[in-house]
């Protein structure tokens, strides 16, 4: 089995125009590799997310190359900026998902499978992530079990969560 492990909250630099909105640009990624150069040659997952009181989810992607040259890309720039344009308050941060070996080779197949269980979850914690693929959960559900429920309960739900030790959406 690969095992994966998460990068410590990575802040990324940004600036405020005029108007106090916020952006991140070429010279913020360039100063943010040079804060973060050791995870620029690797490869795995990424999550972009914002700081108010919590930390909020907005984007999950992945890299089967480099970091360096996935995360930062014009067309990627364009969600971050639009998600801190909406926020006054809050700190852009990055996380990394990357092997727990730096020698393994990730699979794309096994990449794409955490990328997406990593949007699912990012989903159910921030309705207005800014991906597009991924997001929909499956289209059914177990009443009781797999989606929380309004009021207690069923002992055989509980029990059968229990069991299979499933995490309810």
């Amino acid at each position: 089995m690969s095992q994966f492990i998460v990068s410590e909250a990575c802040k990324i630099p940004y600036k405020k125009n005029k108007k106090g909105v916020k952006h991140i640009s070429s010279e913020e990624k360039h100063i943010f590799w040079e804060n973060h150069k050791k995870y620029s040659s690797k490869n795995g997952c990424y999550i972009f997310a914002i700081q108010t009181r919590g930390l909020t989810p907005f984007y999950v992607g992945k890299s089967s190359r480099h970091f360096f040259k996935e995360i930062f890309t014009d067309h990627k720039l364009g969600k971050y900026n639009s998600v801190l344009h909406s926020y006054t308050h809050g700190t852009p941060y990055m996380f990394f998902v990357t092997p727990a070996n730096s020698r393994t080779k990730i699979s794309i197949t096994k990449l794409a499978q955490i990328e997406t269980y990593l949007i699912q979850s990012a989903a159910r914690a921030n309705e207005n992530l800014v991906n597009i693929k991924g997001t929909s959960g499956p289209s059914w559900s177990i009443k009781g079990v797999t989606k929380r429920t309004k009021g207690s309960p069923k002992k055989a739900d509980t029990a059968f969560i229990g069991m299979l030790k499933i995490q309810q959406w």
